[in-house]
């Protein structure tokens, strides 16, 4: 019989690779260090269901600085992207890393990640805390992830430091790909306003349309996961402001609920914090392996109203900035639980 730490921490192999699985009475989750730090599972211990998607049409392997991400890497789960998601050349702005050209999908998923510590504390907390080294700007990036024993939530903490004496752009964006199913709901703000980067042919929203969550200016419901009888679309869509919780100081909360079990995903965090938030939309309109179209949702936090870090420095934006030999930390909860309607 297994003891309580093994429960709650173990060291064991997918696809050939060494991971991690933190688990509690309420969820288990497995990440591979050597793959960019990818958390490859979500899987819900009451009601079995596994949250983020499986590309089955690319296998794991390593990846190269500056790979094509969509094309070889696209595998599902939750990479980090950092310092961009779009492929882009930092501006002036930059400083003296003006003019650096910054990956498809960033630099650190193509990294393997530094193990700092995989340990369960007294009190029963599974606790792995991985760090890896930017490459095409001085940084240091941590993210370490706490699982509190009984039914409690996932707690990730990030740390990135500006290891030189210049100010340093920096761009985060939390890369998680679930699997969805018609039906679903999708959770944000009432009427906070959006902005649809690029959509697909014959989407209900418009590239460079702005709206309100959650609907179109074609009268489209985005909140809800598309069943049959409706076209294949894609689109991206970003926070057009900043997102605001009910009270000054409070925790966000946005999210993701199943149709079938009632179970609810919700992503916790302090707007000052994590101001923005991406979803990637592709209900069978897209892929980027040559593959069948995919079915998935992505459900992104994020430090930027866009995709691209130079794009965000040419607007001005000075909060993606790490001040000289400085850092900048932020938090965010993951937790699942039945919706009120399910109970």
């Amino acid at each position: 019989m297994k003891n309580k730490k093994q429960q709650a921490l173990e060291l064991t192999h997918v696809d050939g690779y060494s991971a991690f699985t933190l688990s509690n009475e309420r969820l288990s989750v497995t990440v591979i260090p050597s793959l960019g730090g990818k958390i490859i599972s979500l899987l819900s211990k009451v009601t079995g269901a596994e949250w983020l998607w499986r590309n089955e049409a690319l296998p794991y392997k390593p990846a190269c600085y500056g790979d094509n991400y969509v094309r070889a890497h696209d595998t599902g789960g939750i990479d980090e992207c950092v310092p961009t998601v779009d492929t882009c050349r930092l501006p002036a702005a930059a400083g003296i890393w003006g003019g650096s050209l910054l990956p498809d999908h960033g630099e650190i998923f193509s990294q393997p990640w530094q193990l700092i510590s995989a340990v369960v504390d007294k009190q029963g907390t599974a606790i792995l805390h991985l760090e890896v080294q930017g490459e095409a700007l001085p940084y240091r990036f941590q993210r370490m992830m706490r699982l509190p024993a009984g039914d409690a939530e996932l707690e990730l903490e990030y740390r990135v430091d500006n290891k030189s004496s210049h100010p340093m752009p920096f761009f985060w964006c939390m890369h998680p790909i679930f699997n969805v199913l018609p039906g679903m709901r999708l959770h944000l703000p009432v009427g906070q306003k959006m902005r649809t980067a690029w959509s697909s042919d014959v989407a209900p929203t418009l590239s460079h349309e702005r709206f309100e969550w959650p609907v179109t200016k074609f009268g489209y419901d985005m909140s809800k996961v598309p069943g049959e009888g409706i076209p294949a679309f894609a689109a991206k869509i970003f926070t057009d402001e900043k997102l605001q919780a009910e009270g000054a100081g409070e925790p966000l909360q946005v999210g993701l609920e199943r149709p079938d079990s009632g179970e609810k995903l919700t992503f916790s965090f302090l707007p000052d914090e994590v101001p923005h938030l991406a979803l990637w939309l592709n209900y069978n309109a897209w892929h980027g392996a040559g593959k069948t179209p995919y079915f998935n949702v992505g459900f992104e936090p994020t430090n930027a109203s866009t995709g691209s870090l130079a794009e965000q420095m040419k607007a001005g934006d000075e909060t993606v900035m790490v001040a000289p030999n400085d850092a900048k930390t932020w938090r965010l909860k993951l937790s699942l639980a039945m919706s009120d309607t399910s109970q």
